[in-house]
């Protein structure tokens, strides 16, 4: 199944367990985070590149959850609405190579 992810700071330190993922992954980064250094998140670029079925996208003009419609503080539409969109694609492409479930 496969699975899109808005990432949090423990994410770069996780890195050595990205071979046991089997399923197409999409990691979502802001840019901006203040919480998660964007060396760190190039770090993530660099364990994701030529991977077969997994993708990164960093809006560098996101901040902290700025996907989060729920906070306030963090939300920032625009780059909201582009992960959004890229999700939603995402998930659409993968889903429709799944096998059923049954």
């Amino acid at each position: 199944m496969p699975w899109c992810r808005s990432m949090g700071p423990g994410v770069p330190g996780a890195l050595g367990e990205i071979e046991r993922i089997k399923a197409p992954a999409q990691f979502h980064f802001g840019g901006s985070d203040p919480y998660i250094p964007r060396e760190d998140v190039a770090a993530v670029e660099r364990a994701v590149e030529g991977r077969e079925n997994m993708e990164i996208h960093v809006q560098e003009d996101g901040g902290h959850a700025f996907h989060n419609r729920k906070a306030p503080m963090f939300h920032q539409p625009e780059p909201a609405e582009k992960a959004w969109r890229l999700a939603e694609e995402f998930l659409a492409r993968t889903l429709r190579n799944e096998p059923a479930q049954g």
